[in-house]
């Protein structure tokens, strides 16, 4: 399995799926629950693209440039958006640590 569909399942499944419902219900405004449902489908078209992979070096480094993107805006709606975040985004940000240092090791810019 490639490092990236791993790490993609991972974040997708233990980090922000079963807080994005909860946090959703305590978040005070409109805007945030919509603004984490964003979040949420945008991590998930992210994560579907990693799980596509592709058979380019250029397709996997771009997948995973996306993954960080959508992770790091994930984390900060989060901050913004739920009354107790921190476990969140610590998983969040760690996982965009994780795909940064693959695109960091292994993409040329």
């Amino acid at each position: 399995m490639r490092p990236g569909r791993r790490l993609a399942g991972a974040c997708l499944l233990a980090v922000v799926l079963p807080n994005a419902p909860a946090a959703a219900q305590t978040a005070g405004s409109v805007e945030c629950r919509r603004d984490l449902l964003v979040a949420d489908s945008t991590l998930r078209r992210a994560t579907d693209r990693l799980v596509q992979g592709g058979d380019s070096a250029e397709a996997r480094c771009a997948a995973w440039r996306e993954h960080v993107e959508a992770l790091r805006r994930v984390s900060a709606t989060h901050r913004r958006c739920t009354q107790n975040p921190s476990e969140t985004i610590k998983g969040v940000e760690a996982r965009a640590a994780e795909f940064q240092s693959l695109v960091r090791d292994r993409c040329r810019r």
